[in-house]
């Protein structure tokens, strides 16, 4: 009996290692040219409201964190010596665009286990990035959240700035967040799974 239990653990165990091994083998992962767009393919799965919120949050939350501690140490210089509108064009590009064109994650979303593609499920690149977080955030945040909130009735969970820029947020199968976080996405979104 002892044997038997030990070995249904290992099974179940090695069941759960291989699923792991196998998660992130959902398209081709090929090495390309600097400059150039990754090819691997992110499965559609369209990541649920719950869980877009919670990388919004998080993100607000690291923002919010930065820019305190900016401000205390610069004790105001920051806020200053330079127009407010450059600042947040330096800080768009930095925290929003970079990070979502060429990985397609910013750190909120890597949290919640989510990235941005394109319509063929790739990483968008900086140049689908600038009008989705530029422009279309400006639009979506102007009329009055309406944009941002549009995901909710939308079939495919675009708000207007994903329509703006051809992208969709779907899960990754092959997240990486750490365990706590992990697992509140989990909760929020009903876990990484790609279907």
């Amino acid at each position: 009996m002892p044997r038997k239990t030990n070995a249904n653990r290992t099974g179940r165990g090695g069941g759960r290692r291989r699923g792991a091994r196998e998660a992130p083998q959902t398209g081709p992962a090929t090495v390309v040219a600097p400059g150039s767009r990754p090819e691997k393919i992110y499965p559609m799965a369209i990541a649920s409201p719950a869980l877009r919120l919670y990388a919004f949050g998080t993100d607000f939350f690291i923002l919010s964190g930065a820019w305190l501690l900016a401000i205390t140490i610069l004790d105001g210089a920051l806020i200053s010596t330079q127009p407010l509108a450059t600042t947040n064009i330096v800080i768009a590009w930095a925290y929003f665009i970079l990070p979502t064109g060429l990985k397609g994650q910013t750190p909120g979303k890597w949290v919640a286990g989510i990235i941005v593609v394109d319509e063929d499920g790739r990483v968008p690149g900086v140049a689908m990035a600038i009008p989705r977080e530029m422009i279309g955030r400006v639009v979506s945040i102007a009329a009055l959240g309406l944009g941002l909130a549009w995901i909710i009735p939308d079939k495919k969970r675009q708000g207007w700035h994903d329509k703006i820029a051809g992208t969709y947020v779907v899960r990754k199968s092959d997240a990486t967040a750490p365990g706590p976080f992990k697992l509140l996405g989990k909760r929020f979104g009903g876990g990484n799974k790609s279907s």
